[in-house]
């Protein structure tokens, strides 16, 4: 992908929902405690996002949107449970940009390390860190996918569509941190096991579909 000029969507979760059980699985929260997050992502691509959270699975609120530092808005597509244990619950809120020119004008990365939640109860706010998303200004020469949709399972798999906007060759696809992730995360593009190095490059033609 490097290779051919194509814009690669870097996505690698950190949630610590398991690790940290033990200690919240009887205790009542306050407030819903944010995990951490690593993305990194262009700005075009910056869309469709999963942040993911804890909380008493008796708390009624809902997240009605969240501010960047920026002042930039991050609208709620949908929330949903992921996971319950003892009183608590994970939920996930798969969030995009309210304006999305303005994210892709970007001229500089944008490090997010906190967000200002809002709540549906219009009565209440919070700043939470939500670990590290960098966003990288597009390179409108290299923009090769418009991202159509994102779809996530309950089963702990997901998946991201594209629309290819020229021909191009997909040498090869790979992800962060894969001394970690290697044999926990498993990559396919069109069905082509990341790892089987033989079915690449991948060619495509324009405006043609892509996984």
């Amino acid at each position: 992908m490097r290779k051919y000029g194509l814009v690669l969507l870097l996505l690698v979760i950190a949630a610590s929902w398991g690790g940290n059980l033990w200690y919240y699985k009887m205790q009542k929260l306050e407030q819903p405690v944010f995990l951490q997050h690593y993305y990194e992502t262009s700005a075009s691509l910056f869309q469709h996002t999963s942040l993911y959270y804890v909380m008493n699975k008796d708390d009624r609120r809902e997240v009605a949107y969240f501010e960047l530092p920026n002042g930039q808005l991050l609208r709620v597509e949908h929330t949903r449970t992921r996971d319950e244990q003892g009183r608590l619950q994970l939920k996930e809120a798969i969030v995009s940009p309210v304006i999305k020119e303005e994210m892709e004008q970007l001229k500089e990365p944008l490090t997010i390390d906190q967000l200002k939640v809002h709540y549906t109860t219009g009565r209440e706010n919070e700043t939470v860190s939500i670990g590290k998303i960098i966003v990288y200004p597009d390179r409108r020469e290299e923009q090769a996918l418009e991202q159509q949709s994102v779809h996530a399972s309950s089963d702990g798999t997901g998946s991201a569509s594209y629309t290819t906007t020229r021909d191009l060759t997909i040498a090869a696809v790979d992800y962060s941190f894969p001394e970690m992730l290697q044999g926990i995360l498993d990559v396919k593009a069109n069905g082509i096991d990341a790892a089987d190095t033989a079915a690449f490059p991948i060619q495509l033609k324009k405006e043609q579909a892509f996984m």
